[in-house]
């Protein structure tokens, strides 16, 4: 018995698996909403687990402050990371909505804020209704770099979106870099962030004096009612 308890131990030790860490960086979910010509809105959370590191992102701007149901994001840009990492061979993957290519620098964002050391994400050349991510949907990208990642270079890192899907009185495309952390607006060169959005949608609600024209009404059919019974 003893014996068998040795060796169901010992099997045990060679067939377990690592424990696999994961160290969250920006903050762990977070939200932004601006833009340099029109305001768009977004969630994001990221990980990173050894040299791999997995970035997703949610466009939410058919909400306050941008109601905007035709946003579609074509560029997700990460920058401002404190070291210059070089993506493996086939490193870059997605899962979820749009079609997508690594951008190995998004300098297009330098102008609105965003830091050096960037990479990122371009929908592919198309339309950008179908291949980017419109508002209400997520993607996941995978970066794998050639070599393991220090989560306190990523400590400021800034998420930078590109809007393709503005309105026609305030231009069809917008820039906005936010602290990956916070998810406050970054000011660059292009000025504050823009007031320019939707409007909410209007809900409308019976006035009083409708409801009890109404009520009167139904009290009257009470009557006819009962006589078509009897």
């Amino acid at each position: 018995m003893l014996m068998r308890r040795t060796f169901l131990t010992l099997m045990a030790g060679t067939f377990a698996l690592p424990a696999v860490t994961q160290a969250q960086f920006l903050g762990g979910t977070n939200s932004g909403c601006g833009g340099g010509t029109f305001i768009s809105c977004a969630t994001w959370i990221a990980n990173i687990s050894g040299d791999t590191l997995q970035f997703t992102i949610t466009n939410t701007s058919n909400g306050a402050p941008a109601y905007n149901t035709n946003s579609t994001f074509t560029e997700i840009g990460l920058g401002n990371i404190g070291s210059d990492y070089t993506l493996a061979n086939n490193g870059f993957s997605y899962t979820g909505y749009g079609s997508w290519a690594f951008d190995s620098d998004v300098n297009g964002f330098n102008g609105f804020g965003l830091v050096d050391n960037t990479f990122g994400a371009n929908s592919n050349p198309g339309n950008p209704q179908v291949q980017g991510l419109p508002d209400g949907q997520s993607t996941s990208f995978f970066f794998v770099f050639t070599q393991p990642l220090n989560t306190a270079d990523f400590t400021n890192a800034q998420v930078a979106i590109h809007d393709q899907g503005g309105f026609a009185a305030c231009g069809g495309s917008s820039k906005a870099v936010f602290d990956g952390a916070t998810g406050a607006y970054v000011i660059g060169n292009s000025g504050p962030s823009t007031t320019c959005s939707g409007t909410p949608p209007v809900i409308t609600t019976p006035e009083p004096s409708s409801m009890a024209l109404l009520g009167t009404g139904l009290v009257g059919l009470v009557p006819l009612i009962r006589r078509r019974r009897n």
